[in-house]
């Protein structure tokens, strides 16, 4: 049930590019990404739960102004971005 909810927030909240853009990333960030992407999939208690690296990914991957809340954003910017291929 907890999954049905959490994906129908990310569903229903798709990121407005137009008002929030993506900062260009170095390849080291996007490393980074790909890494951090694969561990808070299933970090700690379950998928996304883990604050601080849904926080990481945010931050790498939009600075200062990500588009909706840090569990969200992490969600969309890994699996929209393609970091779990």
């Amino acid at each position: 049930m907890k999954y049905l909810i959490l994906l129908s927030i990310l569903f229903f909240n798709p990121i407005n590019a137009e008002s929030v853009s993506k900062k260009t990333l170095t390849e080291s960030e996007d490393k980074a990404l790909s890494a951090l992407c694969k561990i808070g999939l299933n970090a700690d208690v379950g998928i996304w739960k883990n604050r601080d690296i849904n926080a990481a990914i945010a931050t790498i991957k939009w600075g200062n102004n990500y588009p909706d809340n840090i569990q969200t954003t992490a969600y969309k910017t890994c699996n929209y971005g393609g970091y779990l291929d």
